[in-house]
């Protein structure tokens, strides 16, 4: 018997300026490519460019569009540092074009633009953007990872749901690491678990239930956790 796993997120909030067009209607799906087993891939049109490659992202908000494509499409903001997990980079704060992803859009929203050659170079394929969490929360939905979709609109109740602790600007969920509650960041675009050090009592380096993969200069260290989660396959 195939397991199906499924990502699911049940919106409580949706903004007016991006909608799930008929969500009272059927669900919609939207299929997608999985790049190095976490990053999805879907085709998109943004302002009037179509077929364009973009990522979505729970852990990334606001959505982001290349530097390349908003050079294409003539859209200039200002300019502004922004904070990520690896550090902060300088970006520039824009009004975004029209991004319509399947039945998903989203109108004239705040965003950025990034330099995402190094992603390009890493996937071999090109990226028009990343769609970010401001854009997806408009709706219910789930990431079938087994029939590679994307389903919009409601979301069956399951017995292994687990609460939000927060949903904006991101969704995270309450853990608990070798006895001490921590608050995890739900990122479909990283791959594993990752821990900063500096925030447990107890070092992942030296819990026999953490296998470090690898660490950064930020206090960061993505790990596989092997006490008490089974992976299915």
């Amino acid at each position: 018997m195939e397991t199906t796993y499924f990502f699911s997120v049940a919106s409580s909030s949706p903004k007016p300026r991006v909608s799930a067009e008929d969500q009272s209607a059927a669900k919609a799906e939207i299929p997608f490519q999985l790049y190095n087993g976490n990053l999805f891939i879907v085709k998109a049109t943004i302002g009037t460019v179509k077929n364009v490659n973009m990522i979505l992202d729970t852990g990334t908000s606001p959505s982001a569009i290349s530097q390349d494509l908003a050079d294409r499409l003539n859209v200039r903001g200002k300019a502004a540092l922004l904070q990520t997990v690896d550090g902060t980079i300088q970006t520039q704060i824009v009004m975004l074009p029209r991004i319509q992803i399947g039945p998903l859009h989203a109108d004239s929203n705040t965003g950025v633009v990034q330099d995402l050659r190094f992603l390009e170079r890493s996937l071999g394929i090109s990226l028009g953007g990343i769609a970010g969490l401001d854009i997806l929360r408009s709706s219910n939905f789930a990431i079938d990872y087994l029939r590679r979709k994307i389903i919009l609109g409601p979301v069956a109740a399951s017995e292994k749901a687990v609460r939000f602790e927060t949903q904006i600007p991101y969704l995270s969920v309450k853990a608990n690491i070798k006895g001490q509650e921590v608050r995890l960041l739900v990122d479909s675009g990283t791959w594993g678990l990752l821990v900063y050090r500096n925030r447990l009592r107890t070092t992942p380096c030296r819990s026999e239930c953490l296998n470090i993969h690898r660490c950064w200069r930020n206090d960061s260290c993505q790990v596989a956790v092997h006490c008490g989660v089974a992976r299915e396959g």
